[in-house]
């Protein structure tokens, strides 16, 4: 709404938020892991834009440097959330061990992403790739 602060100063400052991307490290999000990921980024970047809006410093910065700020927590926000949410994502897809490496999941899938026939796959068996690339046993 038109009341929310961090919309506010993002209109003020000519600055659209927009949506993330559904593709994260050449991995198409399915609709149901999309709406997990938006949930997740829209709540944490509207806190981190409040607190940092708030913050005494930002407010007396000139336009120029509160829009790169503003710009700068966006990006690093989402990079987070694509380091954190985007693996938790995708060990649930592909049933991988809770504990594997979430930059490894993201480095593994950005290179298998780019094969068209990683990308014809079913997900079972792009698991099973993932696995192996990993050197996560698998059940095959």
């Amino acid at each position: 709404s038109v009341d929310n602060p961090v919309i506010k100063e993002a209109k003020s400052l000519g600055i659209n938020i927009g949506l993330p991307s559904e593709t994260i490290s050449n991995t198409k999000l399915n609709n149901f892991e999309y709406s997990q990921y938006q949930k997740a980024q829209g709540k944490i970047l509207e806190q981190t834009l409040k607190i940092l809006i708030e913050s005494p410093g930002y407010q007396l910065l000139d336009a120029t440097k509160r829009e790169k700020e503003f710009q700068n927590t966006i990006t690093d926000v989402r990079q987070q959330i694509n380091d954190v949410v985007f693996p938790a994502l995708m060990i649930e897809r592909y049933n991988l061990p809770a504990d594997t490496n979430p930059q490894l999941i993201r480095i593994g899938l950005s290179a298998l992403g780019k094969l068209d026939k990683f990308k014809r796959m079913s997900t079972e068996k792009q698991g099973v790739a993932l696995k192996r690339l990993l050197n996560i046993p698998t059940n095959e």
